[in-house]
């Protein structure tokens, strides 16, 4: 099953799959990871039980103009926000509007 991460840039999409995809008590003690911005798209197997993964597909906030491609594939869709950050404003402004034709 695939499910895609979304957000504007910076508001933790990355960061939420590093510290998903980690075994539990393998966190650096709490601290966050340093990660530079995603090009394109990252994926993140998350092995559910022995015949059940799901794929996390991250795709970068910078291409929000091209999620819409990857519907067709996706099961359901995670939509990381950051109120905190001032710039997730510009998902209201550019954000996708429609579906693949």
């Amino acid at each position: 099953m695939e499910c895609l991460v979304l957000g504007c840039s910076g508001v933790g999409k990355s960061t939420f799959l590093d510290r998903i995809s980690k075994e539990e008590g393998t966190v650096n003690g709490g601290m966050l990871p340093v990660l530079i911005p995603t090009v394109g798209s990252n994926v993140v197997d998350i092995n559910i039980s022995k015949r059940k993964c799901v794929r996390l597909r991250e795709v970068s906030g910078a291409q929000r103009s091209t999620w819409c491609q990857y519907f067709p594939d996706c099961k359901s869709i995670v939509f990381i926000l950051d109120v905190s950050n001032k710039t997730t404003d510009e998902c209201e402004s550019g954000g996708v509007t429609e579906g693949p034709q």
